[in-house]
């Protein structure tokens, strides 16, 4: 070829045995690349005059007629890519039978030019990391996956843009080339061999490695080398050949970042340590979520919230208080304990300071970062966490190392229920709580080795976590005896045998949850309630080791309190507990003077409490909501629609239709909980409560549409039904007892149905008038923990009875005994039953493989239909609009994380 069109000679490709000078209309200028995938030059198309890259494939790829046509196809998959930081597709050519590609041209270094032997400083590791990471999550959606993700397929430009390359060609190459020969490389070096392995070595995921099918996780592991070697200026996984380094990558667990780096935040190394989990079921499962706990992480430190050199995180925003947020395991207990419309309450308003001081030189560190972890405990010598994770519908049981956050699954993915971890006293054993769906008063005591292993059962009846004694040869538990109602603390063997009795609370007196061997083994202190469904007298108690009455501990009266915990000399216990206006909270309780001190003041919600043996830490779990409202058509294939929008809020409390298609809801979001009101399609959205001081949620709107009865705090600490003009006006309350909730408003319009309690603690049925008057008990045959449901004719209920082996639903007459009708149906992952509005199915909840959708069965006998077919999140209520064409519902999801806490006293 003779001298280019500008008038100057141009630079020369090698392409097989050719010398090129100009493709098609593409003139040569200069080599920027080469690699396992093919060479890259940069290039001026003389058609746009403009500078492009060519990607000169392998001429092997486009020899077949078939595998050309193939790739074709495909790569005009990866030209519909269009993102800030993926390099753009301009089109795919073909000169004779080779095939290139014509791409943006990017002039800049590549990311492993740019790594320092010391590691990238912390603000342009953000930089670079959070654009690399939003590149993958839209390849991802796309269904692309990159499979060869390396700091030299990254590009960075002179005015710091990020460019991600080569999207998806390392498939199409391979697609190409005889399936039983793949290319691996090694920095410069290429090594073809026969095997299964496909990528570049450094930078593979596991089962690349092992010739294993690959999905967009394996992305992740990739892309957590590089943000390895970014932070720290090495690979997480080396050898002298590239048969040792893939041995590594199997085998190896690399140092923490913050091992090898002081200077890093500990939660960028849980991050990073997350990313490079073997196990797929263990590591980010979306480049999405990764790409936001990094900029999370950039923003706390960003604002102040987060101290690099103290590693600290403050809490976040505030969490959703549901009985299903920590499991089956936990509504029954709680549900037993507490009852489920009124618990919800008691984490609903921002106390006051109270009583003593937030501990200015605590430091609180993530140790999870999937939302998914819950029931978490520190073994004694503080460098391991057990917790449960809750993914896909399934309970699994892991183990972590607090120094380097890697994780080991003890128990797997399990259809019951498990919670209550426990550690053994001397650490090699773990201790957990396994429940049947089905059957939810069947718990049964488990231990594994700490490690891993075959489970074994210990012993049956056992409804909260265990404490062991201080000689390690004994335990402590609660029983729960449903039917008649009981709980009581009980002591057994290590092996469980002898299990004896100690102490029984009946209706209306309960204990909450598990106990607490005190250090001296002379006691066993535990949380306690009087009328626990409403929160009006909890305290901690000590019962004697040997039998004996009770003695209060605290002599302040809560609202609730959870899992309370001795420090090691005996001198007082840590306890997760809510004053009577407040979230619930983490607490130092002198023993045996009963003083409280408050050891976190925020809007969080702390689940439970887990202590070292020193007393020197502790773990807990801090939960936040992401409900919003949506709107799902039914039978018209029309899509669902969501109608409000933001994390960390829960729409989820309470739904409600008025006659002409509005909706009536109840809001936690901002630190208030208050009732909206929105026009059909989601506009004109306004607040119908207005004082911040109270809570109004659950909310019902009587059938001509110019009321609605909601629950309150407003006559004080208790829960009464209140009633409001739906224009804002006219306020009024409507009942006056120890606490009431689950308004329904009776179709005939002159009644309220809701639960309140009877002297002896139970609940029971009653209606008011809807414009005043005195109640009138209409049922006490049912301890009633969910909110019956009213059928359209205003004759039935159906009622979800929860004491009994198998849960199920009961329909009964409103007024008058007996039961019409038993159900038996999966009402356990969410105990909410609404009526359709022909009368003829009950519609309910129903979670397949972590999904949650609305099913309806038929009361003729027929099979269950599923409603809504969502793939994600879980609901938490719904209600039918008035023509049954549409429901209403809160669709989202809790993220529960365990954080650790030092220097907390």
């Amino acid at each position: 070829m003779g001298a280019s069109r500008s008038g100057r000679r141009a630079s020369a490709c090698t392409w097989g045995s050719e010398l090129v000078e100009e493709l098609l209309h593409y003139q040569i200028l200069k080599k920027i690349g080469q690699g396992g995938m093919g060479e890259v030059y940069a290039a001026r198309d003389t058609r746009l005059d403009r500078k492009v890259a060519l990607k000169l494939l392998p001429r092997e790829v486009g020899a077949d007629p078939q595998r050309r046509a193939r790739f074709q196809q495909e790569a005009k998959l990866l030209a519909a890519l269009n993102h800030p930081h993926i390099v753009t597709i301009f089109s795919v050519e073909q000169s004779g039978d080779s095939l290139f590609l014509t791409m943006e041209l990017i002039e800049g270094k590549t990311l492993g030019e740019l790594i320092p032997k010391e590691g990238l400083p912390l603000a342009r590791f953000f930089e670079l990391a959070i654009p690399i990471a939003g590149a993958l999550a839209a390849a991802h959606r796309d269904g692309i996956t990159h499979r060869d993700l390396k700091p030299a397929n990254v590009m960075v430009t002179e005015d710091g843009r990020v460019k991600v390359l080569d999207f998806g060609l390392a498939k199409l190459v391979e697609a190409d080339r005889s399936a039983d020969i793949h290319m691996t490389q090694l920095e410069t070096e290429t090594m073809t061999e026969q095997g299964t392995i496909v990528g570049t070595v450094a930078y593979m995921s596991p089962e690349q490695a092992e010739g294993k099918p690959v999905d967009a996780r394996s992305d992740i592991f990739s892309l957590g080398i590089v943000l390895y070697e970014m932070a720290t200026g090495r690979c997480p996984f080396q050898g002298d050949t590239p048969i040792s380094t893939i041995t590594s990558i199997l085998r190896d667990t690399p140092p923490s970042i913050t091992e090898l780096k002081g200077s890093l935040p500990r939660h960028l190394g849980r991050i990073v340590t997350h990313c490079l989990a073997k196990d797929l079921e263990r590591r980010y499962q979306t480049a999405a979520d990764l790409r936001n706990d990094l900029q999370g992480l950039r923003e706390e430190i960003d604002s102040g919230e987060l101290s690099v050199a103290a590693e600290t995180v403050l809490p976040g925003a505030p969490p959703r208080s549901a009985l299903l947020a920590v499991g089956l395991l936990a509504l029954v207990v709680a549900a037993i304990a507490l009852g489920y419309g009124a618990w919800r309450s008691f984490v609903d308003i921002q106390g006051d300071p109270g009583s003593g001081g937030v501990f200015q030189s605590m430091k609180m560190t993530r140790l999870t970062a999937t939302g998914k972890s819950s029931r978490a405990a520190i073994s004694a010598d503080g460098k391991y966490i057990a917790s449960i994770l809750q993914e896909s519908g399934k309970y699994s049981l892991w183990v972590s190392q607090v120094s380097t956050a890697g994780s080991v699954r003890v128990v797997p993915p399990h259809e019951g229920v498990l919670s209550g971890p426990t550690f053994s006293p001397d650490g090699n054993l773990i201790y957990y709580l396994s429940a049947s769906r089905e059957s939810i008063f069947a718990e049964a005591l488990y231990s594994v080795p700490l490690l891993g292993g075959t489970p074994r059962k210990v012993l049956d009846g056992v409804s909260s976590e265990i404490s062991f004694s201080p000689d390690g040869k004994q335990f402590a538990f609660v029983r729960i005896q449903p039917q008649p109602r009981e709980s009581s603390l009980m002591v057994a063997n290590v092996d469980g045998g002898e299990v004896r009795f100690l102490a029984k609370r009946i209706p209306p007196d309960d204990y909450v949850s598990g106990p607490a061997w005190s250090p001296d083994g002379r006691v066993i202190a535990i949380s306690a309630d009087t009328y626990p469904a409403f929160h009006l007298a909890a305290t901690a108690v000590e019962v004697p080791a040997g039998g004996g009455a009770e003695r209060p501990i605290t002599p302040r009266r809560w609202r609730w309190i959870g899992e309370v915990k001795w420090l090691p000399d005996g001198s007082g216990l840590i306890l997760a507990a809510a004053e009577r206006t407040g979230k619930s909270q983490l607490w130092k309780v002198s023993y045996p003077g009963g003083q409280v001190q408050r050891i976190t003041n925020d809007l969080n919600s702390y689940w439970e409490v887990s202590l070292t043996g020193d007393g020197e830490s502790l773990v807990t779990t801090i939960v936040e909501p992401n409900y919003n409202l949506w709107v799902t058509p039914l039978g018209t294939g029309a899509p669902s629609e969501r109608l409000t929008s933001g994390s960390k809020r829960d729409d989820g409390r309470g739904i409600s239709w008025t006659p002409d298609g509005r909706i009536v809801w109840g809001s936690a979001f901002e630190d208030s909980v208050h009732l909206w009101i929105t026009d059909p399609g989601g506009s004109g959205a306004r607040r119908l409560t207005h004082d911040e001081r109270y809570v109004h949620t659950e909310p019902c709107v009587s059938p001509d549409g110019r009321y609605v009865v909601f629950q309150s705090n407003r006559a004080g600490d208790r829960y009464n039904l209140w009633r409001l003009d739906l224009q804002g006006g006219d306020l009024v309350q409507l009942t006056s007892g120890k606490s009431e909730f689950g308004a329904q408003c009776h179709p005939g319009g002159k009644w309220v149905v809701y639960t309140g309690s009877l002297p002896t603690g139970q609940h029971a049925l009653f209606r008011i008038p809807l414009l005043g008057g005195e109640p009138e008990m209409l049922n006490d045959k049912y301890d009633l923990f969910v909110t019956p449901a009213i059928s359209p004719d205003g004759k039935k209920l159906a009622i979800v009875v929860l004491g009994q082996e198998r849960p199920g639903v009961e329909v009964i007459p409103i007024e008058g005994e007996g039961v019409l009708q038993k159900l038996e149906f999966r009402v356990i992952d969410s105990p909410i039953v609404r009526w359709a509005p022909d009368g003829k199915s009950l519609t309910y909840v129903a979670s397949h493989e972590g999904a949650a959708n609305i099913w309806s069965q038929p009361l003729d006998g027929g099979p269950p239909r599923q409603l809504t077919h969502f793939e994600t999140d879980s609901i938490d209520s719904f209600a039918w609009s008035p023509d049954g064409a549409q429901i209403a519902l809160a669709l989202g999801g809790l993220t529960r994380d365990v954080v650790l806490l030092e220097n907390f006293h």
